[in-house]
This record gives C-alpha cells, structure tokens and sequence, in this order.
C-alpha cells in the first residue's frame, strides 16, 4: 500500500504545466538557482510572482522529486529523483 502511496503522491507533484516545466528544467541541468528557474518559466506560464514558484515548488519537495535548499541567501533547486 505504501508504495501505491509514494506513485500518487509523485504524480500529483507532477499534475500541473508548471511543475512539468520545472521536471523537465531540471532533467537537464539536475540543479538550479530558484530565480534562474523563475525567470525561465515566467514568460512561459505567464507567472508574475516567486510566491507562485515556490508553492509549485513545494508541492514537488513533498512529493519527494525536488530538494529545495539555502545556500547563502539564495535559493536553490535540486532534482532528487
């Protein structure tokens, strides 16, 4: 049952336009600062907030796909799976 579990969590980190772009982003560079991906998906998705990024984000991390980390003061993106 647990591992039924993980698949639905998984693809519901991946059930939106958004957070595929960031899969595929992160597919080729397997790491990224959070406003490099920002400005890579805004136009794209006609986004207008990090706020909005970050719960893309979020969503993902618990999941388990992504690790979102601080390095210094900035934010980074890592592809975990």
């Amino acid at each position: 049952m647990t591992q039924n579990y993980d698949i639905v969590k998984i693809c519901d980190g991946l059930a939106h336009p958004i957070r595929l772009k960031i899969y595929e982003v992160l597919l080729e560079k397997k790491e990224i600062k959070a406003t490099k991906l920002f400005e890579i998906i805004k136009d794209e998705f006609e986004i207008s907030s990090r706020q909005s990024l970050f719960n893309h984000l979020t969503v993902m991390e618990r999941a388990g796909i992504i690790e979102l980390y601080k390095k210094k003061k900035d934010y980074y993106v890592k592809l975990k799976c």
